[in-house]
């Protein structure tokens, strides 16, 4: 239950960052908040090298655990998908500072400088790959720990 309350209220304080201007909360805001090719470049690459280094089941557990406990699983399932969890966020910091390079390199070759007016709206789509990087980080701990909580227990129990 603590997990799906710091989920939801990590997700309510996104949104209401996001949104929030003058007093008011500015719903239209959201639509700058979303890039689907950045968003591509910091999930893709954490899934895959993830998947690739644990078992198949890691996966199901670990994105599982988001909203339901581990009943019936193995230690050496838990003890995967913890690593699983582990690789996933490290490969999503990895891929979060690769995205934003990769968009320095297309604003510094593709902008003209005599438009500076239009460098502001670049650099925000740009910087979205470390946004989107550090919101995973917090998901991926909070499901490292819940993991780990279901580990402890069944130790205990065994």
């Amino acid at each position: 239950m603590k997990v799906k309350i710091g989920f939801v209220g990590m997700l309510v304080i996104f949104v209401w960052g996001s949104t929030y201007e003058n007093g008011s909360l500015q719903w239209l805001y959201l639509q700058f908040m979303w890039n689907a090719p950045s968003l591509l470049i910091v999930i893709l690459p954490p899934i895959v090298v993830a998947w690739m280094s644990t078992s198949s089941t890691a996966a199901k557990i670990c994105w599982g655990m988001l909203f339901w406990k581990a009943s019936e699983r193995s230690k050496n399932d838990l003890e995967d998908a913890i690593r699983y969890a582990q690789i996933f966020r490290q490969v999503t910091f990895y891929a979060a500072w690769l995205g934003t390079f990769i968009g320095v390199v297309l604003i510094t070759q593709f902008s003209d400088p005599n438009e500076l007016d239009s460098l502001g709206p670049k650099l925000s789509v740009m910087s979205i790959c470390l946004l989107y990087g550090f919101l995973m980080a917090p998901i991926c701990i909070l499901v490292e720990k819940r993991i780990e909580s279901d580990l402890i227990e069944l130790n205990r129990n065994s």
